[in-house]
């Protein structure tokens, strides 16, 4: 299996392979300063793949799914209840359409992210790190 990061950013999502046995702080290491968020997957490596796939004439379609999916790691954010966001938003007009998506779609707590931008939590699967733990 081969071992990748997915770096969330405001314009894109970039993914780095990572070796077999770096862990959730060296991928907090990779990631690039415009990102606020990365999960991690696997991925089989492509001779597994073809030992399973069926060949048709001269080619071979090949799908390989991500396995391992981890929750989000969001980097230096900071995650509010959804009481505390719509609170928010009584006072502050930029807010109005957080509060609507919170209500709208049910969300329990959502995480203002360190580029500004908000996006759903969920504390049973998504983590806070702290850039400064890179480092360890």
């Amino acid at each position: 299996m081969r071992k990748f990061a997915e770096y969330f950013t405001l314009s894109e999502t970039r993914n780095i392979e990572l070796s077999n046995s770096e862990t959730i702080a060296s991928a907090l290491q990779w990631a690039p300063t415009n990102a606020y968020a990365f999960r991690t997957y696997e991925l089989p490596d492509l001779a597994d793949i073809a030992k399973s796939q069926r060949i048709v004439g001269n080619s071979i379609k090949v799908i390989a799914e991500r396995e391992q999916l981890s929750g989000m790691y969001f980097i230096d954010g900071k995650v509010y209840t959804a009481e505390v966001a719509v609170e928010m938003a009584i006072y502050n007009p930029k807010l109005r359409t957080l509060a609507d998506s919170i209500k709208d779609n049910d969300w329990t707590h959502v995480i203002r992210c360190r580029t500004g931008n908000w996006q759903v939590f969920n504390p049973a699967t998504d983590t806070t790190l702290q850039s400064s733990e890179a480092n360890k």
